[in-house]
């Protein structure tokens, strides 16, 4: 099953990144993110399959939580260090020669907007929101999505106190939490 396969990837990621430093600390990190790019298709796919399943037994549903859970932790590693978003940019060789109206000839272009961070962790949040809802006695789903929210919520906050900085006169200072 897709499930599997998902799995299959994150089994050659994990020992990539555990066995052998060199992938990690080198500038060729296209291995690492071509294997994180196969599990979240796999998992995509996945979840997809399963929600054709609407009326599953309490064991399958343990399950569909279980890859919610493995979902939303691939997103969530995917985002943070050491990947660094890797595996959502799109890299020189991936871009695709189109024709766009109003211009002569075939143009490069991006196939797709490289997802950002926020939005990285707003997914993952819904996959343990998905993944408690099926089963909410595992802490793990709560401890991931409190961490997303706090990412999304810490980001947006920066956001907006960047937004504000030229807003500040000079020699005032602006309140914190901290």
């Amino acid at each position: 099953t897709w499930y599997r396969i998902a799995q299959a990837y994150d089994s050659q990621l994990e020992e990539a990144v555990s066995w052998n430093a060199d992938k990690m600390n080198s500038s060729n990190t296209i291995e690492l993110a071509t294997l994180q790019r196969g599990a979240i298709n796999c998992y995509t796919m996945a979840v997809a399959c399963s929600a054709r399943e609407a009326d599953a037994s309490s064991y399958q549903r343990l399950q569909i939580a279980q890859m919610y859970t493995e979902f939303g932790d691939r997103i969530y590693a995917s985002s943070r260090e050491p990947f660094n978003m890797e595996a959502f940019q799109t890299r020189d060789t991936e871009r695709r020669f189109v024709n766009l109206p109003g211009l002569s000839g075939a143009q490069r272009d991006v196939p797709f907007i490289a997802l950002q961070p926020y939005t990285a962790w707003k997914f993952a949040s819904t996959l343990y929101k998905r993944a408690i809802g099926n089963n909410p006695d595992k802490w793990w789903n709560h401890y991931m999505l409190a961490k997303s929210l706090w990412k999304m919520w810490a980001s947006d906050r920066r956001a907006v106190l960047q937004s504000l900085a030229g807003a500040i006169p000079p020699g005032q200072q602006a309140p914190t939490w901290e």
